[in-house]
């Protein structure tokens, strides 16, 4: 439009037609949701959740907060476990809850809580977000463990989300999980950016202090991913954020959101998706990892695969399968596979031994005849931690474990230990195949630990 001469024009920001607004979940202390809701209420964007929401929690002063289990994040129950399983990870990403009329999509989603790669949770170890989520095909899971699959092509949901906050844990630690929720990103409107952690994330006190900053950067005019890293100066975190954006929202800000009631960028959903983190400031493509090797848990002498954070019982009998996928590639005599166990993460309390985990059905038997040993291959040279994996060389002649008559399995029988410390009870795997030739799967010689996949996630009970 033409300017007259010697006139000016005055613009003026159009509050939009829909105010932007804001959902927070917690599972533990939830001080540093209450620090980002009260700043972005400060800005006027407004809660959308609602102070009676059976998940609910307010405290004095403060802006609502869905916290499923309990203000302390202590609460645990049959139904809760169910729908920390089969519905609150759904509901993050924007679908209706159970029995709660209150929305729950904002323009800004927020999580706080324990994490462990692809998974947010209490205290109490109730699933609230996962990269992956699960569905349940039947109610009677539990006695059929076996009915339940991955959602196809998780999405968010809604299109008024545009900026998520994961303060948990190593969400986007290695390869696996930045590509799984990078894919959430994809729907018809799609997600722009992704702020997280790839290693441990700050507590709840230092997490609200990272909030705070984020908020004075971002109104500063800095773009999200600069701003996220900004938050993040002090020495002792400035290594441990991640994020995940699209690249043709790198340069959002929150500046342009409030002024114009939308953010510039369109971007597309199937456009690149950018990783971000203190190496690679400036971000490179998300790619998808092909896995090469598989491994779950069923009960013994079952088919039903086990759905990730099943509560397993004290002395368990399972079977251990473990499944090659690439094309062409064969267990063979004198393979050595390895199966390395973490507790929560590789740098975890102690004490920790695999043997003390999971023992092998005939243990004295395989390791008399050598072919089964012990060694530390994750964990630190420290005072509790001892053996992390198991050695299994493949000798069918001489008592290991049977192959698939395809060879491109084995079938392990296990029995599980109890938990060995009083730390949070939650167990997984990682496998390497190392055969003749210099065949390699599962975990790659010189490749990083965080860019395997991880198998078999399961609980114990507490001790």
């Amino acid at each position: 439009m033409a300017v007259p001469d010697g006139k000016t024009i005055r613009v003026v920001a159009v509050p939009p037609a829909k105010p932007l607004s804001y959902v927070l979940w917690d599972g533990t202390d939830p001080a540093d949701s209450q620090v980002l809701g009260r700043a972005l209420a400060r800005l006027g964007w407004v809660n959308q959740v609602d102070g009676h929401a059976p998940l609910a929690t307010v405290a004095s002063n403060q802006p609502p907060v869905l916290q499923p289990a309990g203000v302390d994040g202590l609460t645990i129950s049959e139904d809760l476990l169910f729908r920390g399983m089969f519905e609150f990870p759904q509901a993050v990403l924007g679908k209706p809850l159970r029995g709660d009329s209150s929305g729950h999509s904002g323009s800004i989603v927020a999580v706080s809580g324990h994490g462990v790669p692809g998974f947010m949770f209490s205290e109490s170890l109730l699933p609230i977000a996962m990269s992956r989520p699960i569905e349940a095909t039947s109610a009677d899971w539990r006695t059929s463990p076996g009915r339940w699959h991955y959602a196809t092509q998780p999405r968010w949901t809604s299109p008024d989300t545009k900026v998520v906050i994961f303060s948990a844990c190593r969400q986007l630690q290695g390869a696996p999980q930045q590509f799984f929720w990078s894919q959430t990103m994809r729907g018809s409107d799609p997600v722009h950016a992704i702020l997280s952690y790839r290693q441990t994330a700050p507590s709840a006190q230092a997490s609200a202090g990272v909030n705070r900053r984020l908020i004075k950067y971002l109104r500063a005019g800095d773009t999200f991913v600069k701003a996220w890293q900004k938050s993040h100066s002090a020495s002792s975190q400035s290594y441990r954020w991640a994020a995940l954006c699209h690249e043709a929202s790198v340069g959002d800000t929150l500046v342009d959101w409030m002024h114009a009631g939308r953010l510039p960028s369109r971007p597309d959903s199937n456009g690149t998706i950018l990783y971000f983190d203190a190496d690679i400031p400036n971000g490179r493509p998300v790619v998808e990892p092909v896995p090469d090797i598989d491994c779950w848990l069923t009960p013994r002498g079952m088919s039903d695969r086990l759905p990730p954070w099943y509560l397993c019982g004290n002395g368990a009998t399972l079977d251990l399968h473990i499944r090659l996928l690439q094309p062409g590639l064969r267990l063979q005599a004198e393979d050595r596979i390895f199966i390395i166990a973490s507790q929560v993460r590789h740098d975890y309390f102690g004490p920790f031994r695999i043997q003390d985990l999971f023992t092998f059905e005939g243990q004295d038997s395989l390791f008399n005849q050598g072919v089964l040993g012990t060694h530390r291959m994750i964990h630190q040279e420290a005072p509790g931690y001892g053996d992390d994996t198991y050695g299994l060389t493949v000798r069918p002649a001489v008592g290991s474990p049977p192959l698939d008559p395809d060879a491109c399995g084995i079938t392990i029988p296990i029995k599980l230990g109890r938990a060995q410390n009083p730390h949070i009870p939650l167990y997984y795997f990682h496998i390497a195949l190392r055969g003749a030739g210099g065949r390699e799967a599962g975990i790659r010689t010189g490749h990083p630990l965080s860019d395997a996949f991880q198998f078999g996630m399961f609980l114990l009970p507490w001790p």
